[in-house]
Parts: structure tokens; sequence; C-alpha cells
């Protein structure tokens, strides 16, 4: 389980990298990434399925929701 949450978090820097760089040949792979994106309902219970493995006794301290997605690169 600790290799796939390194994988996971591997990912994750690799593509915020990619993203802040705006690498123009990136551009369609975030298309169609976010064209892929499953349903709120789907990430949700992935997110909850993960925290009740991680930590069984907390996590119904938890609550998840999707936020949307923010247009501007800068929030006040």
């Amino acid at each position: 389980m600790d290799s796939l949450y390194a994988i996971f978090l591997l990912c994750v820097c690799v593509m915020a990298a990619l993203a802040l760089a705006e690498i123009p040949q990136m551009e369609h792979i975030f298309e169609v990434i976010e064209r892929e994106r499953p349903r709120p309902a789907v990430q949700e219970a992935a997110a909850r399925g993960v925290l009740s493995r991680l930590l069984p006794s907390h996590s119904e301290s938890f609550k998840f929701e999707i936020v949307s997605k923010i247009t501007s690169k800068f929030v006040v």
C-alpha cells in the first residue's frame, strides 16, 4: 500500500510541475484527463475507501466534497 501511495504522490507532483510549466504539448493530455475524469460520486467513494483503509478508526470523521475547478491562477 505504501508503494501505491508513493506512486500516486509522484504522479501528482509530475502533473503539477507540467501544468505549472505550461508545456503546450501537454494540453491535449490534460484535455483527455479532464474528459475521462470519473463522476464526483465515484471520486468521493474512492477517496473514502482509501481513507478507511489508511485510518479505519477515524474515517467517519471526514467529509468528502468535490470542489469546482478554479480558472484563475491566483486565488485571493
